[in-house]
């Protein structure tokens, strides 16, 4: 199974990254567009991960400190793209607000996968919603299209939980499925 923690995101917000991929369609590259029910503010990703590991990530996601964190309060402005310099391989929406809460939620995934094998990864935590993945280059002034929407604003959206989901890829792309679902601020499952 292809798995991944992330925190979901609302309707509204999903809509306006929609639209922002709409108009980075300018974009002097050949992209792979996240479909905008498929954006989520991703903590770890885990990768394809054999059928008789879920259950012990299930209970480490369940115990772990995520429910000791408040609701997060994030909001999701400007666009850029990874890497910072050379080739874009990522484009993104930024994730702004609470990010010192969004860390520690992190840290709480990363302390509870340990002792199930999981590795954190040594990269720095940098809180983005993925929209969609650089295949190719035309050509052109890519730079100047993204610093136009630089400060654009897409939604404040509050994290109420941490969500383990499973990625099944398809012809249309991937589709998620939630497994389990922790909330914040007060432990156990999510509704």
């Amino acid at each position: 199974m292809r798995l991944f923690i992330a925190a979901d995101l609302p309707a509204a917000v999903r809509a306006r990254l929609g639209e922002a991929q709409s108009r980075l369609a300018a974009l002097p590259f050949d992209v792979r567009w996240t479909r905008p029910d498929g954006i989520h503010l991703t903590f770890t990703f885990l990768g394809e991960v054999p059928a008789d590991r879920v259950d012990g990530i299930r209970e480490a996601l369940r115990t772990s400190g995520c429910g000791a964190v408040a609701p997060v309060a994030l909001a999701a402005r400007g666009v850029g793209v990874f890497p910072d310099r050379g080739r874009p391989r990522v484009i993104w929406a930024g994730v702004i607000g609470d990010l010192e809460s969004a860390g520690r939620v992190k840290q709480a995934i990363d302390e509870a996968l340990a002792p199930v094998g999981v590795t954190p990864e040594v990269r720095p935590f940098r809180p983005h919603l993925t929209l969609g993945r650089v295949t190719g280059g035309r050509g052109g002034d890519w730079r100047g299209i993204l610093e136009r929407h630089a400060q654009d604003e897409f939604g404040a959206f509050e994290m109420h939980a941490c969500v383990l989901f499973e990625s099944q890829l398809g012809p249309g792309g991937a589709r998620y499925r939630a497994i389990e679902s922790v909330a914040l601020g007060g432990g156990g499952a999510a509704p």
